[in-house]
């Protein structure tokens, strides 16, 4: 065991154990985090020695709007630095025991346990930085166009939690500034001649088409590594990420360039995950998240503003654009598969010839898709689809099969919530898409 002093606490020149702990947060310990109770002084070499912290809140210090119940509220915690402001007990030993039962885990199965380190360094940066959305929006020198943003988050997750029914927790009550950044990184990879994606496995989590990374260049490092073995690769920047109800997920600030259909529907589909979640299906999380978060928002903006407001008329813009998006990436799709299917040619055969067929349907992009489209500004990049396997993958990872949700949806007489609790059983049966199949079979009046 490693023992040091607390950096920047007077110890009475005794050392203090400092197992457990990450290098980002020395003065967190696992023991320390054990022993922590709400109100309790926390004495470790000698009654005078306490860490005092009075920017420090917890979560009974929050009513169920995310405010202070008293503002003034002052803990004693066991922390070594005044850095860790909104660094919740809780959340932090929960970091700690996954860490540490992921990491050994990790090492037994040949996982990378450098990956799970990184991941909960960037988790516990994250909690630590967070502070109550009510703080953030009396901060003079936010917008006022973006203070109206965060309270209309408050909105929808009202709404997402007591209509809709989807498990919001302490979720998007907090607020992380990015500083411009986004929320992650996401690396996703595939074979070159074939529609198959690379995965990595993790104890508890299960199986990722994805990886998220908090640096940028720790995810293109992992993507040339990719790279020399055959792999298309793609990284792009997410806005905000779920951890699935482990963590209290804030709003991430990368958020607030988005218009409020889109915010309303991407937080929906994050607090979507907290619901529905497969360990080892991507494309179905991911996918039946997007059903929840569109078709949620476009339920809560017309319960709000009405099916004939600007902001109804928006998110039914954004929807069939994104529609028409998703037909053209599955054609595309349809065609690569078929190629790729041939026994007539080798791997190097099909990776040299697959150009053309991405350039085709690029120029049909060009001439008959991009002008249909009500914001085709938002859509010129497709123009320049890459060559590249993961990219449409990424595409249909989001938005797989989304009919068959369209379809328990109806069968639900348009009750999402209902239709939530059909797609949370799905996620728990072991294949989550034959589960709603053979649902749809069982109904009686099921819409076809």
């Amino acid at each position: 065991m490693l023992f040091k002093p607390y950096p920047g606490v007077k110890h009475n020149h005794q050392k203090i154990p400092a197992a457990f702990t990450h290098a980002a947060y020395p003065g967190i310990t696992a023991r320390s985090l054990r022993r922590s109770k709400q109100g309790k002084r926390f004495p470790y070499a000698g009654s005078e020695n306490i860490i005092y912290l009075p920017g420090f809140f917890h979560p009974a210090d929050m009513d169920g709007e995310g405010k202070k119940e008293n503002m003034n509220v002052r803990r004693y915690v066991p922390f070594g630095s005044l850095r860790y402001p909104g660094l919740t007990i809780k959340a932090g030993r929960k970091v700690i025991n996954m860490t540490l039962l992921s990491g050994l885990s990790a090492l037994l199965s040949g996982c990378h346990f450098s990956y799970i380190l990184h991941s909960a360094k960037g988790q516990y940066r994250v909690l630590a930085d967070t502070v109550p959305m009510t703080k953030a929006m009396a901060n003079p020198a936010m917008p006022p166009a973006d203070h109206d943003k965060l309270l209309w988050v408050r909105q929808v997750r009202s709404y997402a939690q007591k209509t809709v029914g989807l498990k919001t927790g302490r979720s998007y009550l907090g607020f992380y500034d990015t500083r411009g950044n986004p929320a992650v990184w996401n690396l996703s990879a595939s074979r070159k001649d074939a529609f198959e994606p690379y995965s990595w496995t993790f104890p508890i989590v299960g199986k990722f088409d994805y990886l998220g990374y908090f640096d940028k260049g720790l995810a293109e490092r992992q993507a040339r590594r990719l790279e020399e073995q055959g792999y298309d690769t793609v990284i792009y920047g997410a806005a905000a990420y779920s951890t699935a109800g482990w963590f209290p997920d804030p709003f991430f600030s990368s958020l607030l360039r988005y218009d409020k259909p889109t915010l309303a529907e991407i937080v929906i589909h994050e607090l979507a995950h907290n619901t529905v979640f497969t360990k080892n299906d991507s494309d179905f999380t991911e996918s039946v998240a997007n059903f929840v978060g569109k078709t949620g928002a476009q339920e809560f903006i017309k319960s709000v503003a009405g099916d004939n407001s600007e902001l109804y008329r928006q998110a039914l813009d954004n929807a069939e654009d994104q529609a028409m998006l998703n037909d053209f990436l599955d054609r595309l799709h349809q065609d690569l598969n078929a190629f790729y299917g041939r026994k007539d040619l080798s791997s190097a055969e099909k990776i040299a010839q697959r150009d053309r067929i991405f350039l085709a349907h690029r120029e049909r992009f060009k001439i008959e898709i991009l002008p249909r489209f009500h914001r085709p500004q938002a859509m010129k990049t497709w123009e320049n689809l890459p060559v590249n396997n993961a990219q449409i993958l990424l595409n249909r990872r989001y938005n797989r099969q989304t009919d068959l949700f369209d379809k328990v949806y109806r069968a639900c007489q348009g009750n999402l919530n209902r239709a939530v609790g059909v797609f949370a059983q799905a996620a728990k049966s072991g294949n989550a898409w034959r589960h709603l199949e053979n649902w749809l079979n069982n109904q009686p009046h099921a819409s076809t």
